[in-house]
């Protein structure tokens, strides 16, 4: 896959193991270096030291009992983990993961406070729910991602579950319940992030995955909904390694699978 040079990139990757991610946005093929930021050198512009791209991994679920449990499987102690690391990462933080109704969040909610910066109810697609003082019920708040497609730069939703989930819907969507797939794959059409790669399945698959014409309409639906808003659908390897954008409007839309992507540990 070919993605032609353009402004900054954010790109969130939800992960449950591990996901490569190379040659998205500019400079593709080598890592980009993220030192501390320094002062801007002239006006609106980086400094050669700053990072030109943001990827934002979340490992969906992961709380410090499975990073815990993941280092000693790696490395046979706690802390083992390179992120772990405050050699090669020494800023660090921890941050409250009850939501607005419940000290045991969901990752609706969990993916909506790392979005948009406020805590909303478990099951809530970035929307005011609860509503804030002189705000109206339901009101969409704006996400990162919004933030940054605003400000004229390439966003990006790469995830290992379906593409309307609720960890990448967070920063794409906004809906007051995370089961709405459907209204949440529309809002994706409407905020139109750059890139697009996941999972195909939904809840009803799921219900009836033996229903396999039921799968396949609902990925022709989508597909079919993607082609109309300017997205270029790509469904198997193949698809993906010969993409090749024409210009800097790259709207790519990667539908893998019939559900998540399958789980698979590589020694």
């Amino acid at each position: 896959m070919n993605l032609p040079s353009r402004e900054p990139v954010l790109l969130v990757a939800v992960v449950t193991l591990m996901l490569w991610l190379s040659g998205l946005g500019p400079g593709s093929g080598s890592p980009v270096p993220v030192p501390a930021a320094e002062p801007a050198q002239g006006q609106g512009e980086p400094s050669p030291s700053m990072p030109r791209n943001v990827i934002l991994f979340i490992g969906d679920g992961m709380g410090q009992e499975q990073v815990d449990a993941a280092s000693l499987f790696a490395t046979g102690r706690t802390g083992g983990l390179s992120f772990e690391d405050t050699s090669l990462m020494p800023y660090q933080a921890r941050v409250t993961t009850h939501s607005a109704d419940n000290a045991v969040t969901d990752s609706a909610a969990a993916a909506s406070a790392m979005a948009t910066g406020r805590k909303v109810g478990n099951k809530v697609i970035s929307v005011a729910i609860p509503a804030g003082q002189g705000e109206t019920i339901g009101t969409p708040v704006q996400t990162v991602l919004e933030l940054f497609a605003a400000a004229g730069k390439s966003t990006g939703l790469v995830t290992t579950v379906e593409l309307p989930d609720a960890t990448p819907a967070g920063f794409a969507a906004h809906q007051p319940r995370r089961e709405m797939w459907d209204d949440i794959f529309a809002d994706y059409m409407k905020i139109k992030p750059n890139v697009l790669l996941g999972g195909t399945g939904g809840p009803s698959e799921r219900a009836m995955e033996s229903k396999k014409a039921i799968i396949l309409d609902g990925v022709k639906a989508r597909a079919l909904a993607a082609k109309a808003a300017g997205y270029t659908v790509v469904q198997n390897r193949k698809e993906m390694t010969d993409y090749d954008a024409a210009s800097d409007d790259v709207r790519l839309l990667g539908m893998f699978g019939t559900r998540t992507l399958p789980y698979e540990y590589e020694a």
